[in-house]
């Protein structure tokens, strides 16, 4: 499993912002990402199978684990 990966404000944001969002919240602050994200992460594993790509490369190219990437073909090609 991999470790999660966190990054410090400082590096990543302006300090103005930075200070802001200190005076509401410290601590480890978890930002989700956008919300198609995800769809258009798992519509390309789907597109990538269906072009014959194993789920071994495709675990590789969207840095995911080979169980990881069978378990979003299952769901989403149910779901289709």
């Amino acid at each position: 499993m991999e470790k999660e990966s966190y990054q410090n404000a400082y590096d990543v944001l302006p300090e103005n912002l930075v200070k802001e969002i200190q005076k509401h919240y410290t601590g480890r602050l978890w930002v989700p990402v956008e919300s198609t994200f995800f769809e258009d992460r798992n519509r390309l594993i789907l597109e990538l199978r269906a072009n014959g790509e194993t789920t071994k490369n495709i675990a590789k190219l969207v840095n995911l684990t080979d169980e990881r990437v069978r378990q979003i073909i299952t769901t989403q090609s149910t779901q289709i």
